[in-house]
């Protein structure tokens, strides 16, 4: 069966995969308040102090790489998106990275692509329609709940370990952990860890540098092996580093865009009220229910009135908020009677 794209339109955010024997090999979110996105062209001031930077009329910076074309300061010019912002943690402290620019010769803005337009150009790109029960919801089918857990938790369980995936300041960091079981036979270990590191990166659209973090094999010949392994799975460009004598691979892959596991693990908060309206949109009662989110939760859903005004079009009811959840994780659906209106 050949490969296809599946697009899905919801609330906040577009999800699509990328399918072959019903299984997603690849996927994409974009996070419809996460612009500028990769390919627009927007439009802004020049600024020189510190390092280049374009700055939009709503104060949006843009880093800026590549020739300045001889522009001054506060030059009105024009700059194509690269790759967008992207979060990034260390400990506790959590910041944005700036969306990165280059200078074009234009006169005029323009929008980035949609999904459809990007994803299109390499495999046939269908339109999944979230329907309410008991329609049937083609992305889970497919795994994506199981895709969605694998990129919040960062744990990636296999028959002979389990991958540990971390986005960090620098790189996304896959860490192999092995089981008791495996452990007599590191190279077997490696080579299955190989196998779904590559399957990973692709599912979880991982870009930029990663490093993969091998048990120490001795032998340069099983080393090669593995590497081989990772190789025959990978899909698009990349490239790499050969597995040192300490285990350590390097990886570098073209980024866009945040990874699903930076917008999962770096967004809790949204990512779970996101999930809670995608089952909203499926749910068949929810005029005799409501969202019940904590207190981050309803301050968020307060910012975003749109995305209630969406629901309540698609759905024809405007649910009430109450809360009463212990976090993002215990956020569901409940009647209206069992919980204090927020």
């Amino acid at each position: 069966m050949s490969s296809h794209w599946l697009i899905e339109k919801g609330i906040g955010e577009d999800r699509a995969i990328l399918l072959h024997n019903n299984h997603i090999i690849a996927a994409r979110v974009r996070r419809h308040a996460g612009g500028p996105f990769a390919g627009a062209i927007v439009a802004g001031r020049l600024k020189l102090h510190n390092s280049p930077q374009l700055v939009t009329e709503d104060d949006i910076v843009i880093a800026l790489d590549g020739p300045l074309n001889g522009l001054s300061e506060g030059a009105l010019c024009h700059a194509r998106i690269v790759r967008e912002a992207v979060g990034e943690a260390s400990g506790t402290y959590k910041r944005s990275k700036p969306p990165r620019g280059r200078l074009v010769e234009s006169d005029v803005t323009q929008p980035a692509p949609d999904l459809q337009e990007v994803l299109g150009s390499g495999h046939p790109v269908h339109t999944h329609i979230l329907a309410p029960l008991p329609a049937p919801d083609a992305l889970a089918q497919a795994g994506w709940d199981m895709l969605v857990e694998q990129a919040s938790s960062g744990i990636i369980v296999f028959a002979e370990g389990r991958l540990i995936v971390s986005p960090t300041p620098g790189m996304t960091v896959m860490d192999v952990d092995s089981s008791a079981a495996s452990r007599s036979n590191m190279v077997q270990l490696a080579k299955s860890a190989a196998v779904e590191a590559a399957k990973t990166i692709m599912r979880c659209d991982i870009g930029g540098t990663i490093a993969i973090d091998f048990p120490t094999i001795e032998a340069r010949a099983d080393r090669q092996n593995v590497a081989a392994c990772f190789d025959a799975h990978m899909l698009g460009d990349f490239e790499r580093t050969a597995i040192n004598g300490f285990g350590l691979m390097q990886i570098v892959r073209r980024r866009e865009r945040p990874s699903l596991v930076e917008l999962f693990q770096l967004a809790p908060v949204k990512s779970a009220l996101l999930a809670l309206l995608r089952r909203a949109q499926r749910h068949q009662n929810l005029h005799d229910h409501a969202l019940v989110v904590d207190g981050e939760g309803h301050k968020m859903l307060q910012a975003n009135p749109l995305w209630m005004e969406e629901l309540q079009r698609v759905t024809g009811t405007a649910p009430r908020i109450m809360t009463g959840a212990s976090g993002p994780d215990d956020y569901r659906i409940a009647p209206t009677t069992s919980h204090i209106q927020a």
